[in-house]
């Protein structure tokens, strides 16, 4: 299993600009970047650490949630076109 430490390397598996790691902490909160802070070879500081089967999950729950909004999307488009309709029959019936 592959693991990620640091906010570039988190940033360019997410599919982000590693340049942009500067503003890692904004990344994480909107687009909820599953990660944590964790002390790596006996550094001082904690660093920020994913693995893959973080990403692989975050990534499965984006693509259901994508995938629910497109489908409520499909059916509110076509409940406003129905409704469009019925008004014209009516329309034409008076």
């Amino acid at each position: 299993m592959q693991h990620y430490w640091g906010a570039k390397a988190i940033l360019a598996r997410a599919g982000f600009s590693p340049k942009s790691f500067r503003r890692f902490p904004a990344y994480l909160i909107r687009h909820q970047i599953p990660c944590y802070l964790m002390k790596h070879n006996g550094r001082r500081r904690p660093m920020y650490h994913a693995s893959e089967a973080m990403f692989i999950a975050w990534e499965l729950t984006k693509a259901k949630q994508l995938y629910e909004s497109l489908k409520a999307n499909e059916i509110d488009r076509k409940d406003r076109r129905y409704r469009c309709l019925d008004r014209e029959r009516v329309k034409v019936a008076a």
